[in-house]
């Protein structure tokens, strides 16, 4: 873990109040190097968010297939639908 990439999970928990279990998700799933390098500036200052810096979960489909398309992602979703339901938002919220 470089330091920006630290000053960022650290000032995470300091504005955030993180348990260690959320701490942990969000180095796992390598938030960090999903954000623009703009808006992780953002965050390491305290600089306050625009609704469009929102942090996007990613959905993690595990597959043997190719995916080529999004009918084949649809196919894929379709076979196994509990599995997808268990990586979905638990607020439920969806966010674009």
């Amino acid at each position: 873990m470089n330091n920006e990439e630290f000053i960022y999970y650290y000032s995470l928990c300091i504005t955030s109040y993180f348990s260690i279990k959320e701490l942990r998700k969000k180095i796992k799933s390598k938030e960090y190097y999903r954000l623009p390098k703009s808006i992780r500036n953002k965050l390491i200052t305290n600089t306050k968010l625009e609704l469009k810096d929102t942090i996007k979960d990613p959905i993690i489909i595990n597959t043997d297939k190719n995916i080529i398309n999004e009918k084949t992602l649809h196919h894929i979703i379709l076979e196994d639908i509990p599995s997808f339901l268990t990586k979905l938002p638990k607020n439920g919220i969806i966010c674009h």
